[in-house]
């Protein structure tokens, strides 16, 4: 009696084929919520006076970032993170708003600015679900240095 080595050779090669599937584990990055992943300053129900962003004056330029109240201290560097870059884009944004181009110089002056001046504080403001950080840029007559900069060819 003769076997036929044919239907066990195709099982083998499809055990085969399809094992490295069976014990391959789907690789998952956690990068868990964030503290303000979804917080927008119009969703609050905090005064309006307390998230007033932008140049507050010739000298200060105010970014506010909210998250939640478990967000706890692991999250602050994140949050000192968040706020660099929104302070960015947003002087960025009022640049362009009063037509001013913002080219590659004038966004390493707005970075300078945000390292060595900005600093991010918690504000101390009552809510139930929500902490409140301020992320300001103090230099004296910023707003018209910042035009001078981005004129500057």
């Amino acid at each position: 009696m003769k076997k036929s080595f044919v239907p066990v050779s195709i099982l083998t090669a499809a055990v085969i084929a399809f094992s490295p599937l069976a014990c391959t584990k789907k690789a998952t990055k956690d990068n868990g919520v964030k503290p303000d992943a979804d917080i927008s300053l119009d969703s609050v129900d905090i005064e309006k006076k307390y998230l007033t962003e932008g140049f507050i004056s010739n000298d200060l330029y105010r970014v506010v970032i909210i998250s939640p109240k478990e967000a706890g201290q692991s999250d602050m560097e994140y949050i000192q993170n968040k706020a660099k870059k929104r302070a960015r884009v947003s002087m960025e944004q009022n640049l362009a708003a009063s037509n001013i181009p913002v080219d590659r110089n004038t966004r390493a002056e707005i970075l300078n600015l945000i390292d060595q001046h900005g600093r991010l504080s918690r504000k101390d403001i009552e809510h139930r679900r929500y902490n409140v950080f301020y992320y300001e840029i103090t230099k004296k007559n910023m707003k018209n240095y910042l035009k001078n900069a981005a004129s500057q060819k």
